[in-house]
């Protein structure tokens, strides 16, 4: 070995020992997390003879969330979700989907998402009002608008006190599902900061699906987050139109209200009108509400916080309905339910 090959081969060497010496970047292997809905329910009264009388458990949302920081700007997210059938019917095991895959971009406050991503539908309620564990938002449950959908959407601040936010979104309609390259969907919504503990949300939508079908949404919310008590008022109105078909109106009014009589004890209520019948009511999970009539929803329980991560909540649901067209009126739907709820 000649003196040159010697001498380079000493400094690599000394280079080596000296990038293992250095301190090392620390790996960045992203974060797991989960949350579960577990509810005993029993069914009291119900439209529907086969489903009254009924009880159980089981599993309303089971959620596997795996959040990765790519880089200073960059983000991604992979969330599976499993559930219960809720149809008080179907046997099976629980089956994992995938409810979120998305990459984002977070430049200057605004943040810019694609993939299968939340839509501002419902997740701005979720957020500020706090009740997910126990009951989905009014367009969710009702099925009049979709938490989820495949495209891509930019949210951020409008001014620079922060005091008005915006999101807009175009995705494909089809929600986690495949889509079939005929349908189309826009969302929009538009927020401003009253106070500290008021806020206002006006968001609109609309959907072009299946055979020249078309859902348009508008929303309105009042949220208000105060230090012993969390309320929300939401009017939300949709018209649906369909090819050689009466046009349908929905009309939605909901009232929240949560107070915090301690640190772990907060009673809780919510009311819910619709102005018609739902045409997929039959379809709500773990409810099956009647298509045959105009339902009135009231909600109430209290959340016992056992710790931060733990929450047992008893509640009861009751649905009644309004005759459509002078026929006749469905029964009272009653469910009595605990629900557990264990966020990891």
């Amino acid at each position: 070995m000649n003196g040159l090959t010697t001498r380079t081969l000493l400094v690599a060497i000394g280079l080596a020992t000296s990038a293992l010496a250095m301190p090392q970047e620390k790996p960045n292997p992203g974060k797991f997390s989960g949350m579960v809905f577990l509810d005993f329910y029993s069914v009291g009264t119900h439209n529907d003879a086969t489903v009254k009388g009924k009880d159980g458990f089981w599993a309303r949302r089971v959620y596997l969330t795996y959040d990765k920081k790519l880089s200073e700007k960059l983000s991604a997210q992979i969330r599976l979700e499993a559930k219960d059938p809720g149809d008080f019917s179907t046997s099976q095991t629980l089956e994992p989907f995938i409810k979120d895959a998305w990459v984002r971009y977070n430049g200057n406050g605004h943040k810019f998402t694609i993939g299968l991503i939340p839509t501002p539908t419902a997740g701005l309620a979720e957020e500020r009002l706090g009740y997910r564990p126990i009951e989905r938002t009014p367009l969710d449950m009702y099925k009049i608008g979709s938490t989820r959908d495949k495209g891509l959407s930019v949210q951020g601040p409008i001014d620079r006190d922060g005091k008005f936010d915006y999101s807009v979104m175009v995705g494909d309609g089809s929600g986690t599902k495949s889509s079939k390259g005929d349908t189309r969907a826009y969302y929009g919504r538009v927020g401003y900061k009253v106070a500290p503990e008021v806020s206002l949300d006006l968001y609109a939508d609309s959907f072009r699906k299946e055979a020249g079908v078309d859902w348009r949404t508008v929303k309105g919310e009042i949220f208000y987050q105060g230090k012993i008590a969390t309320a929300g008022i939401m009017y939300a109105s949709q018209k649906r139109m369909k090819p050689g078909s009466p046009d349908l109106g929905l009309n939605v009014f909901s009232i929240y209200g949560e107070y915090k009589a301690s640190e772990k004890v907060r009673p809780f209520l919510r009311y819910d009108t619709v102005s018609n019948a739902l045409p997929d009511a039959d379809k709500i999970e773990y409810l099956k509400l009647s298509k045959d009539g105009k339902p009135t929803f009231f909600l109430v329980g209290v959340r016992f916080k056992v710790d931060d991560n733990i929450e047992i909540v008893p509640n009861f649901e009751t649905v009644t309905y309004r005759s459509v067209g002078g026929g006749p009126t469905p029964g009272r739907d009653t469910f009595f339910r605990v629900t557990f709820s264990v966020k990891f």
